[in-house]
This record gives structure tokens, sequence and C-alpha cells, in this order.
């Protein structure tokens, strides 16, 4: 009720001095539409929206400077259809923060809405859409990545990957793994700049490129990203153990299997040996959802002392292997 008032009293005030109350009133209702939104009140924000977007409208028409506000309504009125799964609404409403994008003033703000439009296009089943709109985000952030390149490679290596995902979808793997590499590239060089904060993103391209390589059964060249992975896995675990632990082990069991399938039982058993302990640590603190995966890399590494022909140790791993799958069955069993 009070912003209501005030907004009223806004709207009346701005009859006399458009200029100074038609802005206040267009943020006032922005602001309490975005407090309601955060807050799950869906309906009742795009209510608020929707008056502030008419409002931004006009104040854009006459002054492009109002664009970006303009611009940021109809994003928070997309993210709510996104959000409930109108992907129709958030098609709708990207297309419109689109138009009232300024090409020459507002590049990077273009660029970001066209992905938005890819993204929802893919929400919504509608690939070669999503590609076009990708293709044209793609087009600015490479063309502005010069003399920009901490704005527009972020852009770009986001839009290689959608389209990576896009053609993994369709099962285009070389296609994808093209994509996948391309981002990766950037996110490196990003990298350069920053470290940190780009890690997981080229560990997350490096995954990809992984996988379809897993796929082709190129597993040379999948254990060499392995490898990367597991070193960047370090460095995340160190930062976050409770998200990136459990990755780090599966990538260490993959990358023994890798290892001694490739005949160098040595490497295997240091890697399946690192797996056993994480996958133990991580029993102790959540057994449930841990010990089939302690078993299973207890299982490997002991056919790993097998072909070691290191009998003791492989028994050892195997009565193991057997002692946590029994403790994982549920007691009603």
């Amino acid at each position: 009720e009070y912003y209501n008032e005030v907004l009223n009293a806004y709207e009346a005030l701005a009859e006399e001095k458009p200029d100074i109350y038609w802005p206040k009133a267009a943020k006032l209702s922005s602001d309490f539409g975005d407090t309601l939104r955060q807050n799950g009140l869906n309906q009742a924000s795009i209510q608020y929206l929707k008056k502030a977007a008419e409002v931004y409208q006009r104040l854009a028409a006459t002054d492009p400077d109002w664009s970006p506000n303009l611009s940021l309504v109809y994003d928070n009125l997309a993210e709510i259809s996104y959000g409930v799964e109108s992907f129709d609404q958030a098609l709708f409403y990207n297309k419109k923060k689109l138009s009232e994008t300024n090409m020459e003033n507002w590049r990077s703000e273009l660029a970001y809405n066209l992905f938005a439009l890819g993204q929802t296009s893919t929400a919504l089943r509608d690939n070669d859409s999503a590609r076009i709109y990708y293709f044209e985000a793609l087009y600015l952030s490479l063309i502005s990545a010069d003399k920009e390149p901490k704005t527009w490679f972020p852009i770009a290596a986001q839009t290689f990957h959608a389209l990576g995902d896009i053609d993994k979808l369709q099962e285009n793997q070389e296609s994808a793994y093209e994509n996948f590499e391309q981002a990766l590239f950037i996110y490196k060089e990003l990298s350069t700049y920053d470290s940190s904060a780009w890690v997981s993103d080229v560990q997350h391209n490096l995954k990809h490129l992984y996988d379809l390589e897993m796929q082709k059964k190129d597993y040379e060249a999948a254990k060499k990203h392995a490898e990367e992975i597991v070193r960047l896995n370090r460095i995340l675990a160190s930062q976050n153990p409770g998200e990136w632990l459990s990755v780090q082990a599966g990538f260490l069991q993959d990358l023994g299997a890798l290892n001694y399938q490739n005949n160098n039982p040595l490497a295997a058993k240091k890697y399946l040996s690192e797996a056993v302990q994480i996958y133990q640590q991580l029993s102790d603190q959540n057994p449930e959802n841990n010990l089939p995966y302690l078993a299973n890399a207890f299982n490997a590494l002991g056919a790993v002392y097998f072909g070691l022909e290191q009998t003791d140790s492989a028994f050892f791993c195997l009565e193991h292997s057997i002692a946590m799958l029994q403790k994982a069955i549920p007691e009603n069993l």
C-alpha cells in the first residue's frame, strides 16, 4: 500500500514535471517489482515490472540513455518467465529487450541479449533459431575482442560452449569438439588475466572434450585431458571440497583405468590409490552415497595389483570392496 501511494503521487506530479517524476515512478516500480521477484512473488512482480517497462520505453524513445534501465526490466520479466518455464513469454521479453538495445552505444548488452535469446530458444527446443542468435552474439563478441578482451572474451567463450552443447545434443561430435575447443582456448586466455576466476570454466570444457574423446575411443587424447582435469580439480577441491572432491575422485579413477588400459600399471596404481583415499574420506562423511564408489575403486585397484602380481595387496583390496558393498546394502533387504 505504501509503494502504491508513493507511486500514485509520483505519477500525479509527473503531469506537471515529467522529466523529474516519470523516472522516479519507473525506478520505484522497477525496484519494487524486483524485490517481489526475489521473494518469489512472481505475479505481483510482473504487474510492477510491466509498469516500469511502459514508462522506461517512453523515456528511452527520446533519450537512449534510458535503454539499459528498460533492458534490465525486460531481463527481470524474462527471468520470471524462464523460472516458471513459460519459455514463450521469456522469448517475448528477450526480443523486447533486444529491440530496445542501441547497437552503437550498448554493443555488449546487445550481444548478451542475443545470447539470452539463444538460451531461451534452446529451452524451447528451437535449435535452428538458437544457432542464429548464438552466431550473431559470437560475431559481435569476436569483432570487438581485440580492443576489450576482458569484456568480449567471456561472451565469445559462453557462446562457443552453447553451440557445442547443441552439436552434442544433435550428435554432431566433430562440430561439438571444435566449439568446445574454441571455448577452452578462450577460457585459457582469460585465465592469463585472472586464473582463479576461470578455472572451473576451463575444467568444464576439458570435461566435454574428454567425453567426446572417450566416445571416439581416442584414449591417448582422453588421457592427456584427464591429466589436465585432475590438475585443475586439485585447485578447485582445495577451494571447495564439498563440490569438487567427489569429481576429483571420479577422474582419478578414470585416469587409473586409462593408464591400466595403456599398459602403465604403476601410474594406474598411483591414481587409483588416491581415488580410494578420497572415497574413503567421503564415505566417512556420507556412507550412504559414497560406499558403492569406494567399493568400485577398491575393486579397480585390486585388479591392478593382480596385474602387478602383488596378490596380497590385490586380495586386501577385493576384500575391502566386498565389505564396502555389504555395508552399502540397506538393513531391511
